[in-house]
């Protein structure tokens, strides 16, 4: 318990809280909860798959140690251009400058927006609202982007 009584977030609660979220996500969804929805447990870690338009979200609940358990999200959003390599890796170096609590990465060919969070500061009302702002981000990214880079479509 913290200093104004208001109780800790536990991995149990995450999980449920990432179950409850999965569930809706899919009820609303065209997709079907058993071809997209993937509960890769690994020993202490836990994933969940997303596909939106914009692209693949990645929550990852990882809790190998209690004291500082995290949950990561990664959205997978667009591919790199196939030309302009330095220009656009500058660009990206210079975008983690201005963007607050997440950061833009690169992965073999991927453009990834990510954000840790500590499972103890997690609340049940801020993950639709965690996910919606790297969703925004992502699209707002994109365009910005695209103005100089031809960057290519996720398959």
């Amino acid at each position: 318990m913290d200093l104004f009584g208001k109780k800790e977030t536990t991995i149990d609660d995450a999980r449920e809280w990432m179950n409850n979220f999965a569930d809706e996500f899919y009820k609303e969804s065209d997709m079907k909860k058993k071809d997209f929805f993937a509960l890769l447990e690994k020993e202490k870690q836990e994933r969940w798959l997303f596909i939106y338009e914009v692209g693949k979200l990645i929550a990852e609940l990882d809790y190998n140690n209690d004291e500082y358990s995290t949950i990561q999200f990664s959205l997978i959003f667009a591919r790199m251009p196939e030309n302009e390599l330095l220009p656009f890796y500058r660009k990206c170096l210079e975008s983690n400058l201005y963007l607050e609590e997440i950061s833009l990465t690169i992965s073999d060919d991927e453009l990834i927006l990510n954000r840790l969070m500590s499972v103890k500061k997690l609340a049940e009302n801020a993950l639709e609202e965690e996910i919606g702002y790297l969703l925004n981000m992502a699209d707002i990214i994109k365009k910005e982007f695209s103005k100089e880079f031809e960057l290519r479509e996720l398959e």
